[in-house]
């Protein structure tokens, strides 16, 4: 379990792994099918559900008024290779509540993720995940530390495939974190989010 904090906002994250947590995972991505994909049908969840907990993890982000504000998920090796591909790692989702989205808890949710990973499949050196074509945004953020690898049209519509190392990854956010800590000589944190 991780503790985050940034200001007054405050998670934790817990892998999913009874039924009580099971249940508030799956309450909270139908909840949010919509904001996390607005492709996301009924079917299209469970399906995904399903396939991060038989191949995979979830995780869900807890508030300190203990409500759910995110969930994170990924599976081990792809379904083109039948789970078999363990080196490579599939980031299926994740979402954060809007009222929990900052820089910093981004950063230490990833670097958890990223813990994750290596914790349970020592075998795995790369992960990959898939972004709307539309999010501009979000692209942009990506190629600073993956590569773009594909385009394709899938359920949730058009989307570009991504895949990093888990050391570029890592070592992309471990100094973004360190950057953001510096304090520049006026006093002021450094915002900067581009890493450099």
């Amino acid at each position: 379990m991780l503790y985050l904090k940034e200001g007054e906002l405050y998670m934790h994250f817990i892998p999913c792994k009874n039924d009580e947590e099971i249940g508030m995972m799956v309450d909270f991505i139908l909840n949010h099918r919509q904001e996390i994909n607005a492709n996301y049908d009924a079917k299209t969840t469970f399906f995904s559900i399903g396939t991060q907990l038989l191949y995979g993890e979830v995780a869900i982000a807890v508030s300190s008024q203990e409500q759910v504000v995110g969930t994170v998920g990924y599976i081990s090796g792809t379904p083109e290779y039948q789970f078999q591909d363990t080196h490579r790692a599939r980031i299926e989702m994740v979402y954060i509540d809007e009222n929990y989205r900052c820089t910093n808890l981004f950063i230490k949710g990833i670097m958890w993720v990223i813990d994750l990973l290596k914790g349970t499949n020592k075998d795995v050196t790369h992960i990959e995940f898939y972004v709307p074509k539309e999010n501009r945004k979000l692209q942009q953020l990506s190629s600073k530390f993956a590569q773009m690898d594909t385009e394709s049209k899938s359920n949730f519509g058009v989307e570009v495939r991504y895949i990093a190392s888990i050391q570029k990854v890592q070592l992309y956010f471990d100094k973004l974190q360190k950057n953001r800590k510096r304090v520049s000589k006026d006093g002021t944190t450094n915002n900067n989010l581009s890493g450099r």
